[in-house]
This record gives C-alpha cells, structure tokens and sequence, in this order.
C-alpha cells in the first residue's frame, strides 16, 4: 500500500473513530424524559397493581429473612443470574431502606433507563430495556400503587 494509501486509513480511521466517540457522547448525555417536565397526570395506584403483577416484580424483589429485611417486595434474596449473583432492592415505600423517599423524577429513570437516584447504571440485571417501551402514564400508575411498592 502507498503512503497515501495508508494516509487515507488512517484519517478514515479517525473520522469513523470521532463519529463513534459524538454518538456515544450524546447517547450518554441525552436528555431523559424525567429532565423534561412530566406529563401532566393523575396517577392510577389499581393499575398499577396491575402492571406489579404483569410485570412480574415480585420476581426479583422478594424478601430476604437474611439480608434482615421483611415483606414483599422488600428486597435482599439472592438472584443468581448467568453473569453473577444480585440482590435487588427494596421496593417498599419506606423512605430508609426502600424507595419511599424517591421523587416521580427519580422512580422514572430507575424503571425506563436504569439510573439509580445517585445516578448508577442499574445495567446488567435491571430489565429497564422492557420497561423504557412503557409510557410515563403507566409508569407513575406503578409508582402510585403503594400496596405492591
């Protein structure tokens, strides 16, 4: 190959290299729905439950005696997965050890995009990739049913 040859690789390289590098910037700096103001609603807690049950919640939260927490959907029991052991948390409305103290900001984000209120990826065990298919209304349905949080 000629040196213009190998020249021109190489700033192919790069273009595709940069290209890659934006994209990747703005995927991870895009604006979530929850930055946005959201909708205007008033939440539905029955079809919430609804969605708890559809959802499968329970699934992963389920109670612990060892991890010392108790009732459903409290959260703490092992979750063995191909990739490693979880342990989901607790999604009780208790304000301490559950999500009670997260704003509807907050519990959006975690269900459609997998970001933790203190801003962690919840990635790889948390299904956010089904849920973000999920409207906001549906969402903060889920979020007002406090019999199944």
């Amino acid at each position: 190959m000629s040196e213009t040859g190998r020249m021109r690789k190489i700033a192919a390289t790069l273009a595709v290299t940069a290209v890659m590098a934006v994209a990747a910037l703005s995927v991870l700096t895009a604006a979530r729905p929850s930055e946005k103001a959201l909708p205007a609603y008033d939440p539905d807690p029955a079809r919430g439950e609804v969605l708890y049950h559809a959802g499968g919640c329970i699934s992963c939260h389920k109670t612990s005696v060892t991890a010392g927490v108790t009732g459903p959907p409290a959260g703490g029991a092992e979750f063995p997965t191909p990739v490693g052991t979880f342990w989901p948390g607790n999604l009780t409305p208790d304000a301490e050890t559950g999500i009670g103290s997260w704003t509807a900001e907050q519990f959006v984000d975690a269900m459609m995009h997998g970001i933790s209120p203190d801003r962690r990826h919840y990635f790889p065990a948390f299904p956010y990739p089904s849920y973000s298919k999920m409207r906001v209304e549906a969402v903060l349905d889920r979020r007002a049913n406090q019999n199944t949080l």
